[in-house]
């Protein structure tokens, strides 16, 4: 085909495309999906076309017409400027005033006066500030009319179009702009006045990050740093952006009465703390999947991600088309959260229960899997019971779904934590991150794996991955300060127990960390508040004993007392070390080896360290098939 006929194709495809969207302009929910259907193309077709013809997304392509719209309107002096917005689809004034002195480098106000002034004021392409980036197609003739050019100027300006794309591509790929390209869904609004609506809004919130957060590319914010921000009265939109590192912020809402279902959803941009995008859906709670499929491919979509037919694939797939199974994986979920015996129980009911509704349910398998697996490590079932079940489950989840990366995670760190096949870990734990790269836990339970195994490096690489897309998590910021800890960076690591007191002040864990930190650097005052206040928060003994012990004998009657009342045999083991009685020490790993009580992060524990070589760390080494001993 000539390039003539070609351009004249392309030239009738946009035509026909600003017509349709012409055609419905007042109808602000006409978006991607309504064109490509009209079009008679696939939503990535319609995006590969106008990306190749003019070099934007659809998106970008139905906000233009708008906008040119607008400037018609504004020409013929009619109507408001707000009126003009509502009647070309933007649902904000202010908004529309935005989006249009983008494009045309002056506001709709400053527009009309200057056609007040000066009737025959208009804009020619040099006046449109966006046009100036549009792709254009390039025939002979024009290449033979810029060839005549002079050649300095021709050079020059060949030059200077090098170092503004170099200053771009740097300016793009820097650390700050690259921590603004991400979105944090919040946590749903519940408009009923029952709680199940709200854990139902919980899961509809926890499925649209799993379809998103498969998007190659896109940085998607775990639930765990998103759900603080569950009361937001008294933070803006912007604030929010600016903790989590994002810049874009899905709300929404769900109200459900009798069999129906009305979902409000609005995409924000924080940079400019307007919404791109919103839309209400008052349908049946049968067609809740379709919902879903529409609001993560719409969201998608408005970042300007041009999705592969494999990603429009994943956005659009169903773990369950099934009602009531997904409530009570929902339900499940929320009680495995609060991590308690209580928590358990009832999510292995309700995981059950959405596997009884449909036998073929992925998720709820890896629910399962996930909840015996933790029970199993706390000690609330016997641990080889709960390792076979756990197995198991996860098995299963990736039957009915093989692209599940939760179940994936869960299998790599049975292989390595439990079963200590360290190789066989790693490398599911890599297939894992290839099908989901946007799961914290994959990364901080790797990050763990390489640290048990010596590589420091890489495990705080792996570390600062979860922390990017988990920043306001307890336990991931605290695997981050142990990380610091057990490498020897005591005050990166009390930052990050500041951090963590910050999150989750009644957690004790992070109080320990900071005594021990104090007490190796001989701050005894600011040791003895951090012991007192994991007693505190511990109940393992009170603050006045604390004070008691250490004003007879200092840090050393701290350790003792800490000996005395601890029942958590490595804690006990850590404090004889750093009273450097290290046959004490010693005789307390030993026991903890002869019962299974151990862990393999035992072997990266900096009060052992100097340990290694004695006859008790060379049997867990072997026994736990780790570096130092025979092979992986």
């Amino acid at each position: 085909m000539s390039t003539v006929i070609r351009e004249r194709k392309d030239e009738q495809f946009i035509r026909k495309l600003e017509q349709l969207v012409r055609d419905h302009l007042e109808d602000e929910d006409f978006g991607v999906n309504e064109l490509a259907a009209k079009a008679g193309y696939s939503r990535s077709q319609l995006h590969r076309k106008l990306k190749t013809v003019l070099g934007h997304s659809a998106s970008v392509f139905i906000r233009r017409i708008r906008l040119d719209a607008a400037l018609e309107m504004l020409q013929k002096n009619e109507i408001t400027t707000s009126e003009i917005a509502y009647s070309v689809g933007f649902h904000s004034p202010s908004y529309f005033h935005r989006c249009f002195q983008k494009r045309y480098g002056i506001t709709p106000g400053d527009y009309k006066e200057r056609l007040l002034q000066d009737p025959d004021f208009s804009f020619s392409p040099n006046n449109c500030k966006e046009d100036l980036h549009l792709k254009v197609s390039v025939n002979r003739n024009r290449t033979r009319s810029f060839q005549n050019i002079g050649k300095p100027l021709a050079w020059g300006s060949v030059l200077l179009l090098f170092v503004l794309v170099a200053i771009g591509i740097n300016k793009y790929f820097s650390p700050a702009t690259m921590q603004k390209t991400g979105v944090a869904v919040l946590p749903f609004s519940n408009l009923s006045t029952d709680d199940e609506t709200r854990f139902f809004a919980d899961g509809m919130m926890e499925d649209l990050l799993h379809r998103l957060s498969k998007v190659k590319d896109f940085r998607v914010i775990s639930r765990t740093s998103s759900e603080v921000y569950r009361d937001r009265s008294q933070i803006t939109i912007g604030q929010i952006a600016e903790e989590l590192g994002v810049r874009y912020i899905v709300e929404g809402s769900v109200q459900r009465y009798d069999n129906q279902i009305r979902v409000h959803i609005k995409l924000i941009d924080a940079s400019i703390d307007e919404p791109i995008w919103s839309r209400n859906y008052d349908r049946r709670i049968l067609d809740l999947f379709t919902i879903q499929s529409e609001i993560a491919l719409n969201i998608a979509s408005e970042v300007h991600q041009v999705l592969s037919e494999g990603e429009t694939a994943s956005l659009q797939s169903q773990q369950t088309e099934n009602i009531k199974a997904f409530e009570m994986y929902s339900l499940g979920a929320f009680e495995l959260k609060k991590r308690t015996g209580a928590g358990y129980i009832r999510a292995l009911h309700y995981f059950e229960k959405a596997i009884e509704e449909d036998p073929g349910y992925g998720k709820a398998y890896a629910g399962l899997s996930e909840t015996y697996f933790l029970m199993a490590m706390n000690g609330e079932i016997d641990r080889e019971t709960g390792r076979n079940l756990a197995l198991s489950l996860a098995e299963k989840a990736l039957l009915s779904d093989p692209e599940l990366a939760d179940a994936k995670t869960l299998l790599a760190t049975i292989y390595g934590f439990m079963d200590h096949h360290w190789q066989r870990a790693d490398s599911t734990f890599h297939e894992s991150i290839s099908l989901n790269p946007n799961l914290p836990q994959t990364y901080m339970y790797h990050a763990n794996l390489k640290r048990t195994l010596g590589d420091t490096l890489e495990a705080r690489r792996l570390m600062n991955k979860a922390l990017d897309l988990d920043p306001l998590s307890y336990i991931v910021r605290f695997t981050s300060a142990a990380l610091f800890f057990e490498s020897g960076n005591f005050e990166r690591a009390l930052e990050e127990c500041i951090r963590c007191q910050e999150i989750l002040p009644e957690h004790g864990w992070s109080a320990w960390l900071k005594f021990k930190i104090h007490a190796l650097k001989d701050r005894d005052p600011e040791a003895l508040e951090a012991f007192k206040s994991f007693g505190a928060l511990s109940g393992e003994y009170h603050p006045v004993k604390a004070d008691s012990a250490y004003n007879t004998a200092g840090i050393k009657g701290l350790l003792q007392l800490k000996i005395a009342r601890s029942k958590n045999l490595v804690e006990k083991a850590e404090c004889y070390a750093m009273l450097s009685q290290k046959n004490e020490a010693l005789e307390l790993l030993k026991n903890g080896l002869d019962r299974g009580l151990l862990d393999p992060e035992i072997t990266a524990n900096y009060h052992f360290l100097p340990y290694h070589r004695e006859p008790v760390f060379t049997e867990i080494f072997s026994e736990m098939k780790l570096p130092g001993s025979a092979s992986l």
